[in-house]
């Protein structure tokens, strides 16, 4: 019994050296790691600007066709019409149950000038085989292909109202009127191009459907489609399965996702308006966080069910370079698993997830992005904010810098909590290196599961109301050396600004809480007034920083201010201070301490407290089994000891 004894004793012995021997190790990697990062907003772990998207997506996807020379035929359509060889087909007339069909190895150019084809066990055309099939809509005309709710086709790959196996082109200024009753609406088994035209579409399952690709030059899209409004498939090849959109006028109403593509989706231009799924309204169920035996809720996200309901995804990279987008998503309403590239555009979004969602890197060169509700404004692994316009309404997190696909996992690292830092922290990172952004939400404002660093640009945070968030928080480091930074909201879990930046800033929590609508004044020790705001929500704790703000200096805050200045968003112009209480003075450069009534910095537990399930419900966020009491690695302030933390990470 004592040699079993002085065994495990050992044992626990080499366990101890071996855990403090890889933490000092790890530890000190990852601080050499994270200072490399932070040194250059260029760093190798994260793509920092959109032109470095690589995309396979391309408008040159079918090779144009000289049909001069070819032989013209005009027909009257009364019954089906086959085409067995090449050359030019005029159709006029109708065919009250049939199709067009064709069947050759050259290709064919059909011109539809107000043909109604309806078939009712089958499709309207349907293209067997061709080099290339080039399908013209006349110039004022307006044409009809409507299928039948089965098909007596013994192929079961041949499944919409105009379908080709082969490449397939559509141009011309006509309008084409599709109704498919069985699935899909146009599809093609290899790449489809559309050049132009007017097409109104109502779909059983899919709209527009490309195997190897979608390229839409222009045109005008009506889409109605119980699955996807348009999609491209392919799943084998890397180097198809893609979308691009050059320019067009977009209306699409889809059960599934508005616009996907299996590999990567361009858009270069264009304005679209887009519901997905039934549009953010529909969001009623949860995206699930588990902690010990709680389940923490929000009832505005994204649906669990398998219909993904976005409103432009892909699966690999996303580029838009320009257009005008209104979106209203069940789910995320810009969504890639891998990169997301914004150039410019102008984007109007709703939805009941994330605005813009990339499992990797998402960066923002220029445009403006308007989110009006959603559960997390943007989120990522990385994200670069280089330029732009960004306002923001979250009932989450506003902007989210998290590793993987966005799935909580509340038993990974949250710094903070203990001595050991995920891998994903040390190259996470949310750059802002320029632009106007406007972050309204109820969980944290600026959320990193690394770093923040902020180079120039104005970022406003309007945070939390409760003490479960902060309007500004993160994992290793907050370093600012430029832009103007104010982040207002609750005090219980304040980070502020990293004492390492290079910038002053002030954090201070308030004597009394300021109630939204409220004027606040800070005034340097000359009396200059060099800050001037107004919350759209009720705060404790404020952080500021410009260039003006000098580090160990004493500024006085005045509350109860009236100035005759005027406002953006909240920020007030300088000289209009008229009169105010003076309520304290704080010290630049200091960061003031958070926790729930002072304590808990660097780390916080479990989701928005708001909006936890009542059979879950944690006060002032302490889950109700621990009986009103600190867990075990938490001290007395709040905060957690460095031995035995717990591990968890909000994403």
């Amino acid at each position: 019994m004592k040699k079993n004894s002085i065994l495990i004793i050992i044992l626990i012995i080499l366990i101890i050296v071996l855990s403090v021997s890889v933490y000092f190790f790890y530890f000190k990697n990852n601080k050499s790691t994270v200072q490399n990062i932070l040194g250059t907003s260029n760093s190798d772990e994260a793509v920092s600007n959109a032109e470095k998207v690589e995309s396979v997506a391309s408008s040159d996807n079918i090779k144009e066709e000289d049909f001069s020379s070819n032989e013209t035929y005009a027909v009257e359509l009364t019954e089906t019409y086959n085409i067995t060889k090449g050359g030019v087909y005029i159709f006029t007339g109708e065919i009250a149950d049939g199709y067009i069909y064709v069947n050759t190895k050259d290709s064919v150019k059909i011109i539809l000038n107000n043909v109604k084809i309806t078939n009712s066990n089958g499709p309207a055309i349907y293209i067997e085989s061709s080099d290339t099939t080039y399908i013209e809509l006349a110039e004022g005309s307006t044409n009809y292909l409507i299928d039948g709710s089965t098909y007596s086709v013994d192929d079961e790959d041949v499944n919409a109202a105009l379908f080709s196996k082969d490449d397939l082109v559509i141009t011309g200024t006509g309008t084409l009127n599709v109704t498919s009753n069985y699935k899909d609406a146009i599809a093609s088994k290899d790449d489809l191009k559309i050049e132009s035209g007017v097409y109104i579409i109502n779909a059983k399952d899919d709209g527009i459907r490309g195997k190897d690709s979608v390229v839409i030059e222009n045109g005008s899209f009506d889409i109605t489609a119980n699955g996807d409004g348009i999609k491209s498939t392919n799943d084998t090849d890397s180097e198809k399965g893609y979308v691009y959109i050059a320019s067009g006028t977009f209306k699409i109403v889809s059960e599934g996702d508005g616009i996907v593509a299996k590999t990567d989706l361009t858009i270069a231009g264009g304005s679209f308006d887009i519901t997905s799924g039934g549009g953010a309204s529909k969001a009623t169920n949860v995206r699930q966080d588990n902690f010990r035996n709680f389940t923490l809720q929000n009832s505005s996200t994204t649906s669990t069910d398998e219909t993904s309901t976005k409103g432009i995804k892909a699966e690999n990279n996303i580029k838009i370079e320009g257009g005008e987008f209104k979106i209203d998503s069940k789910d995320d309403a810009i969504h890639s698993n891998n990169y997301i590239a914004i150039s410019n555009g102008s984007f109007e979004i709703s939805t009941g997830d994330d605005g813009m969602h990339a499992d990797s890197t998402l960066i923002i060169e220029n445009g403006t992005i308007n989110i009006t509700k959603s559960y997390e404004g943007l989120e990522a692994e990385n994200i670069t904010i280089n330029g732009g316009n960004i306002f923001l309404v979250s009932s989450d997190d506003g902007i989210n810098v998290a590793g993987g696909a966005g799935a909580s996992n509340m038993f990974m690292q949250r710094g903070g909590m203990n001595n050991t830092e995920s891998t994903s922290s040390i190259t996470t990172l949310l750059t802002i290196n320029g632009g106007y952004i406007y972050v309204n939400a109820a969980g944290d404002g600026l959320d990193s599961n690394g770093s923040i660093k902020i180079t120039s640009g104005t970022t406003i945070v309007n945070g939390p109301t409760d003490n479960g968030n902060t309007a500004l928080d993160y994992e290793r480091e907050c370093i600012v050396t430029g832009g103007f930074i104010v982040a207002s909201g609750s005090s219980g879990m304040v980070e502020g600004i990293s004492s390492s930046s290079t910038q002053g800033f002030i954090n201070v929590n308030l004597s009394n809480n300021i109630n939204a609508g409220d004027i606040i004044t800070i005034k340097d020790s000359n009396g200059n007034e060099v800050f001037t705001y107004s919350a759209s929500k009720n705060y404790s704790n404020l952080i500021v920083s410009d260039g003006s703000i000098k580090s160990g200096e004493t500024y006085t805050i005045y509350t109860g201010v009236t100035t005759n200045s005027n406002s953006k968003n909240g920020i007030y112009e300088l000289g209009g201070f008229v009169s105010g209480t003076e309520s304290q003075t704080v010290v630049a450069g200091q960061n003031t301490s958070g926790g729930f009534d002072g304590g808990m910095q660097g780390g916080k537990m479990g989701r928005n407290t708001q909006n936890m399930m009542e059979n879950g419900q944690m006060s002032e966020g302490i889950p109700e089994d621990m009986n009103g009491e600190l867990p075990p690695q938490m001290n007395q302030n709040g905060g957690y000891n460095r031995q035995g933390g717990m591990m968890m990470n909000r994403q």
